[in-house]
């Protein structure tokens, strides 16, 4: 896992607008975590919850179905996979180190003292 991007993908082609396509819109899928520690950037689907992170920070594509894939590997520069590249890599060590996990319970604690 050097090199490439990780798909992000559960479901069919284009996932349906089911139970399970509904879920994959709310879910945070351990394959992108996977990714991001290993400094790879993605390909997600456009309607997955972690679709907007993708696309704020650079950290790859976001695409509408798995057809459109061919043509969107066409226009992937040298230049540009190595922003993405980058960018994921520099989230990979925030994964690694638990910033994110850390962060996540520090607002909660802070969300609890001030209930209580």
């Amino acid at each position: 896992m050097q090199n490439g991007f990780g798909l992000v993908w559960d479901g069919d082609i284009q996932p349906a607008d089911n139970e399970f396509g509904r879920y994959t819109r709310m879910n945070n899928p351990h394959k992108f975590s996977l990714y991001m520690a290993a400094g790879l950037p993605v390909i997600v689907w456009s309607e997955m919850a972690i679709a907007t992170v993708v696309q704020r920070h650079q950290l790859g594509y976001v695409i509408n179905s798995l057809t459109d894939l061919p043509a969107l590997l066409n226009t992937v520069t040298a230049a540009s996979y190595r922003k993405m590249q980058a960018n994921a890599q520099a989230m990979s060590m925030r994964v690694r180190n638990g910033f994110y996990t850390k962060r996540a319970l520090l607002t909660m604690m802070i969300l609890l003292e001030e209930r209580a």
